[in-house]
Parts: C-alpha cells; structure tokens; sequence
C-alpha cells in the first residue's frame, strides 16, 4: 500500500497525462477492446491493467528491483511456453497479459453461460463487503471507477473459480467423487521431517564423490543417532547445533588468518632495509592456514528439504497504497494463499511443530513428494534427490503419516487443491478452446494511453 504523498503522486502523473491529450486534442477512447461482440471500456482495462501490474510488481517482486538501485521496467519477463516464450519489457508484458486475462475472462463468462453456473448472492455480497470503505474517487485517481474495478475483480478471480469448482466439485456436471479425491490425496501428500544438505555449490556445480560420500557418513551418524533415541527432535537440533558450531569455528579460523596476515605483511625497518638491499619487499612467511579447497559437509549450506504448499498470489480486491517494503510483508503473510482457483483450498496455518513438513505435489515440489515416499511411515532413511529446480541433495528423513500429522480437518481442508490438481489442466484446454473461437479487436490508441508506469510511483518510475 503506497503513502498518502506516493498515491498524490500518481495521481499528479495522471492528470498530467491527461492534460497533455487534452491540451493536443486528443481524447482517450471509450472502448479499449472488443471480445466476442462485448465491449470493454478504458475503465474496466486499466482495472485490469492495474490488477496484472500488482501482482507482477508487488507480488511477483518486481519492487525489489528499485529498491536495489535497479529499473525494473528496464527487466524482461518471459511471455509464452516452452520453445515460444519470448522476453518482453515489463510495460509490454502487463499490457499483453492484461489483454489475454481479458479475453479469458469473456471465454469463462461464455462457459458460464453455456453450463448455467453462476455466482452466488454470498459470493458477490463478500465484494461489496471489501469494496464499502473504497472511496468512488480514491479509484477514479487512478484512472478507473469503483464499478469498473468490481467487474474486473469479479471477472478475473471468482468467476473462473466458481467455473471450476461448479463442474467438478459436489453436485456439479463433472463431481469428483470422494473415492478420486481421496485416491490422489494418498498419492500426492506426504508428512515428513528432515535434514537435508545441499551436494551442490552456490553455482550448481555438484561436489566431488568424496565429498558427497562424508555428507552421506554424517548423515549416517544422525541416523544412528535416532535409531538409538527414537527422537527426531533431539536428532534436529544437535544438527543445527553442529552446523553452528562448525560455522563459528571456520570464521575464527578465517578471522585469525587475516589477522595473523596483517600482523606479518607490516615489515620492521630492519626488514624493510634488508628487503631493500636484496630488492625483495615480500613480507616473511607465515603460519596461515591455505585455503582446504572443499567446505565441510557443514559449510556446505543447509538446504532444508522442503516445499510449502504455495501458490500464485492472488490480487487485492481494492489498490493497495503501502510502501514497497510494507507490500513485500503482505505478499509473504499470504503466501500460499491463491485468490483464484485455491483460494479456500490450501487450509494452511502455521505448524505448531517447526520440524514438521506438509506438502503436494499439486502446490508443492512434486520431486520432493516422490522421493519422500520412497521412505515407508514412520521410518528414517537417507535418500538422495534432486529438486525441481535441480539441485541434488542428500537427506535424512523421517516419514510421518499425514492423516496423523495434519489433524482431522485436514483431508477436507485439501479437497479443493486435489481437485484442482486432477482436472484443472484439462479445464484449462476448455477455455483454451473456446478462446479459440472469440473474435477480438483492440484498440491500439485506448490501449497506448493506459502507460502501466502510472501506476508506479517509486524513483524508477
């Protein structure tokens, strides 16, 4: 949420923007784009515009950039799939995202209709609720109405979730039927408690058999450890208590080699008289450690064997007016938290036990998912894996039923993330399809007058 003096600011931006089409004649177009016989105003595409530029900026951390010193319209985001993607310009990209949600939008609404799904009273009467407090001319600065935002809120998040779930979830034309949902439940959910250590270095680079071999024997010592006791826990927390004890050794160790090579590179003048006569100034040899090349396993960096249940972020239901820093807290407070199709999915509260790790292959690392389920419940098991994003790791782990672990809500609370992992690829090629067959125009000079860096007022902008 940006400053009362950030909002001000923006709001200078737009009307002088505006002053200057006047003031050349020029007028901004009522109709921005026609979709399948619909018409979308200005106002409803720069709602939407403002929607694509928060959540890429704010949540997708795009404000990071500024504060660094760095242009993030200077950045490029990958537009596509696969072998077709391409690197746009930020602005670029939010304009030709902001057109595709569009367009997506009135393909949804098409299958709305075709399917007689629609949003309910409750639904709608929630969007009143979070639009009361929003003041008509606290949206109109930014250059659409209060109205416009609601549709393009309503249009871009609840109607497409409403879509989803309204075929494929209790009653709908496709239901699922308990017996599936609990069937990839058990295939895709895992409990578990871990310690893992990278095999990798900060650049990727795996490290050498034998030091890959000594991480293994430590873990195995770990093992040992907990076959004895029967206390992960305890196992846990002489990890940490190793690593940091290894940590601070290494910087004593590097503090006293600078130390002792500042200490010998200033030469007595004595030394400094011989050094002249013989033509040599390199200061006398000292006792420093050299550089051991490899780090130990506990230098290596603790690479936690996890994946949170996250998802993409989903879009304020009004503009936000906070600094960036205060932003970036909200996105971290509703991480895992997915304003469209998961939004009421992922049941996710903050473990009261901070070893314990809940995960799916749906929100979640789907490669971590499968190699913890080659450990049987309620055994340890050191297992080696790499990530999906490639890193190889060695582990120790301890699988735990996840029934037991997330309690007795916790099956119902992951109904809708299930059902969104079994059949949200193949809704996806419907309204792919039926984009397919949508006549649609833009207009060029409406679309052009709606800058997506309006709406930025850091020193970047």
């Amino acid at each position: 949420m940006k400053t009362i003096s950030k909002v001000l600011a923006a709001v200078l931006a737009v009307v002088l923007a505006v002053s200057t089409l006047l003031m050349s004649g020029c007028s901004t177009p009522a109709v921005a784009m026609t979709v399948d016989g619909k018409d979308y105003s200005t106002g409803e595409y720069l709602a939407n515009l403002y929607s694509s530029y928060y959540n890429a900026y704010y949540n997708g951390g795009l404000y990071q950039y500024a504060q660094y010193g760095t242009d993030p319209w200077e950045q490029t985001m990958p537009y596509g799939e696969g072998d077709d993607a391409i690197d746009m310009k930020l602005a670029d990209y939010l304009v030709q995202v902001t057109k595709d949600n569009i367009v997506r939008q009135k393909a949804v609404e098409n299958l709305m209709e075709k399917y007689k799904i629609v949003l309910t009273e409750e639904k709608l009467q929630e969007v009143e609720d979070s639009l009361a407090d929003v003041k008509e001319s606290d949206l109109l600065q930014f250059g659409f109405s209060k109205e416009n935002y609601k549709k393009a809120y309503i249009a871009g998040s609840l109607e497409e979730q409403t879509l989803f779930y309204g075929l494929y979830d209790k009653d709908g034309e496709r239901a699922l039927t308990d017996e599936e949902i609990r069937a990839f439940y058990d295939e895709n959910y895992v409990a578990y408690k871990a310690i893992s250590i990278a095999m990798v270095d900060n650049e990727g680079n795996e490290f050498s058999d034998a030091y890959k071999q000594a991480t293994k024997d430590k873990l195995n010592g770990y093992l040992k450890q907990y076959e004895q006791s029967g206390d992960f826990d305890a196992v846990i927390a002489q990890y940490n208590a190793d690593v940091e004890a290894e940590q601070a050794a290494a910087e004593a160790a590097e503090s006293e080699e600078t130390t002792a090579g500042e200490e010998t590179a200033e030469l007595t003048d004595e030394e400094l008289d011989a050094a002249l006569e013989t033509g040599s100034t390199t200061a006398p040899e000292t006792d420093a450690t050299a550089d051991a090349g490899e780090p130990t396993v506990y230098q290596a960096g603790e690479e936690e064997l996890e994946a949170t249940a996250t998802s993409e972020a989903g879009e304020d239901v009004v503009p936000s007016d906070a600094d960036a820093d205060e932003v970036k807290d909200e996105a971290e407070a509703e991480e895992g938290e997915d304003a469209a199709l998961l939004a009421t999915a992922t049941g996710t509260e903050e473990e009261e036990d901070s070893n314990l790790q809940l995960i799916n292959s749906v929100s979640g690392d789907k490669a971590i998912v499968e190699a913890v389920q080659k450990v049987a419940e309620n055994k340890a098991q050191i297992i080696e894996y790499t990530d999906s994003s490639n890193q190889l790791t060695a582990a120790l782990v301890l699988r735990l039923n996840v029934d037991e672990q997330g309690g007795e809500t916790y099956f119902d609370d992951q109904r809708q993330t299930c059902i969104y992992g079994m059949k949200f690829d193949e809704f996806d090629e419907e309204v792919k399809k039926e984009i397919e067959g949508l006549e649609v125009t833009y207009n060029d000079t409406a679309i052009s007058m709606c800058d997506p860096k309006l709406f930025d007022t850091s020193d970047a902008a």
